[in-house]
């Protein structure tokens, strides 16, 4: 799947150490295509092909992170959620050793959650 992802956001910075913000756009404009071959069920060799443009979706990311001062340097933690979707429709083709199946068209839809967690420290000499 190639999806190029556009965003606009806002990040708050509040001293002394925390960041927070959150980045988004209502569209994904993404293709997707894929080409399978493998053992079917008759003797012979299958093969799948699905293609077609997911030209609806959104991207949204929420972001933050605290860091604060120590005797040593800083300490610091963060974290983010990201979310994509994408949907639309796929054309699918089945091939199979003297059978060939008609074009099928099915809805594909691509979701995908991220959570990142951390702690980040610095030391100053």
């Amino acid at each position: 799947m190639t999806a190029y992802i556009p965003y606009v956001g806002f990040m708050l910075t509040q001293y002394p150490g925390l960041k927070i913000g959150l980045i988004g756009f209502p569209y994904v404009p993404a293709y997707v295509k894929q080409k399978e071959a493998y053992s079917g069920a008759f003797p012979g060799i299958a093969r799948d092909e699905y293609s077609g443009d997911l030209g609806s979706g959104y991207f949204l990311e929420f972001f933050g992170e605290y860091k604060a001062r120590v005797s040593w340097g800083e300490l610091g933690i963060f974290g983010a959620w990201t979310s994509l979707q994408t949907a639309g429709k796929v054309d699918a083709r089945f091939f199979q050793v003297g059978f060939v199946a008609p074009d099928q068209d099915f809805e594909l839809r691509f979701n995908r959650n991220h959570y990142t967690f951390g702690v980040s420290f610095s030391a100053g000499f």
